[in-house]
């Protein structure tokens, strides 16, 4: 009975545990996912909410800040190579400044991210304002 109880218990605390450990994974495919959040946060926050959000891709640092209702936050991308926006083309230094305006973000944004022969494509779509993920080896 008492192996019955300690089994419960550790299941119960590792199904607590394990969506933190998540958090802490840096991986190409996770930092992705993050911007892809981000993206679809902004842009439907600034088409409910008719105001104007703003984001801020450092290449350099390899890190996003953004306008949100609790402060301005920031996230490191540590596997982010490249940015292409439509107004822009490709960059791959440097920072670019996007608004998400009343319409949300009104142009093609594409990010990539390699890590470990891993590549990963994210591409916004300003006509559909759907995000996606697209993985190459």
């Amino acid at each position: 009975m008492e192996l019955i109880l300690v089994i419960f218990i550790t299941t119960l605390l590792l199904a607590l545990v394990y969506p933190s450990l998540s958090v802490l994974d840096n991986s190409a495919s996770s930092e992705a996912k993050r911007l892809a959040s981000i993206i679809r946060y902004l842009n439907d926050s600034s088409i409910n909410r008719k105001i104007v959000y703003e984001m801020e891709i450092n290449l350099v640092g390899k890190e996003v800040s953004y306008d949100s209702p609790d402060g301005k936050k920031t996230l490191i991308l540590k596997s982010l190579q490249k940015i292409y926006l439509s107004s822009k083309g490709e960059v791959t230094e440097g920072a670019i400044k996007m608004p998400f305006g009343y319409e949300g973000l009104i142009e093609i944004f594409q990010a990539s991210f390699i890590q470990e022969g891993k590549s990963i494509t994210l591409t916004y779509n300003p006509y559909s304002r759907q995000v996606k993920m697209d993985t190459a080896q």
